[in-house]
């Protein structure tokens, strides 16, 4: 079916939901069909065939952090945010890294991540509200309750 579409890279980043919708529809497949959708995405990511390969690769972010697998999800969120820094997901790719990061235990690299959340381009008001009440949050965790403070004062100031 690739061959005969005139926008192959569509092609397969619909295989590859179908694979990951069919994990809902048949639990019993589990395994074959996240494998299944996993290698799809993977080589889509790897045929740079924009947009389908941004997107394939978010959602192989995505499929990482809710498999609760955020080791794995990590480095794929970091290579979106090299790769793609300027896309319309890129806030929700630094999000996510920030909450992967706490989630291994990585506080304070999960507060840089959502300090960085703060500072992208474009900011809006809530992603630097949620940027610095999560820094903060991560920060304090640390110990480090000065920086904590100063996050949670500019967090009340933006909103």
């Amino acid at each position: 079916m690739n061959g005969d579409s005139p926008q192959p890279g569509a092609v397969q980043l619909l295989r590859a939901q179908f694979y990951l919708r069919n994990i809902v529809e048949i639990p019993a497949e589990r395994a074959t069909l996240m494998a299944k959708a996993r290698a799809v995405l993977e080589q889509l990511v790897a045929a740079r065939a924009e947009p389908y390969s941004r997107r394939a690769l978010a959602t192989l972010a995505a499929v990482g952090f809710y498999e609760r697998d955020y080791a794995a999800a990590i480095p794929i969120y970091r290579r979106y945010l090299a790769s793609y820094p300027s896309s319309d997901w890129a806030w929700v790719a630094q999000l996510r890294l920030g909450q992967s990061q706490m989630a291994t235990g990585d506080a304070a690299a999960a507060a840089q991540s959502f300090a960085a959340l703060t500072t992208r381009a474009g900011a809006a008001g809530f992603m630097q509200v949620l940027g610095h009440a999560l820094a903060a949050e991560a920060l304090a965790s640390t110990g480090e309750v000065g920086e904590a403070a100063r996050h949670a004062e500019l967090a009340l100031a933006r909103w």
